[in-house]
């Protein structure tokens, strides 16, 4: 098997692709949410300055959308900066956004490197 140092994958295929709904394309929304959640971690260091609130709305949908498509882990950790923000821990929040966007990141590459094998392999 595999070493046990490698980390766990972030993303669970498998389980994703059975939660969303038959009539829709699992690679389709796993490509709209490289897109939408890319955005928004660019965005978040902004927003922590300039609208703290609007981090919390945004790691909200986070929180949702990452648990839709298998990101299990980093939907949990979505909703503990929901959380900290809600109870207005933004020192919390701000000095854990880094780890959040860096993980965020980690999801990510790991759907690109599932899309490109999807799409070379023939169905």
């Amino acid at each position: 098997g595999p070493p046990h140092a490698a980390p766990l994958p972030e993303v669970d295929f498998e389980a994703g692709a059975k939660r969303v709904p038959p009539t829709l394309s699992y690679p389709r929304l796993l490509a709209l949410y490289v897109r939408s959640t890319g955005r928004a971690l660019d965005a978040l260091p902004g927003w922590m300055d300039e609208d703290p609130e609007r981090v919390v709305i945004e790691v909200h949908g986070l929180k949702s959308a990452s648990l839709t498509i298998g990101a299990d882990r980093f939907s949990e950790e979505a909703k503990r900066l929901e959380r900290l923000g809600k109870s207005g821990d933004w020192k919390a929040l701000r000095a854990d956004l880094p780890a959040f966007l860096a993980h965020g990141r980690r999801v990510l590459g790991e759907i690109e490197a599932f899309l490109a094998e999807t799409e070379a392999s023939p169905s």
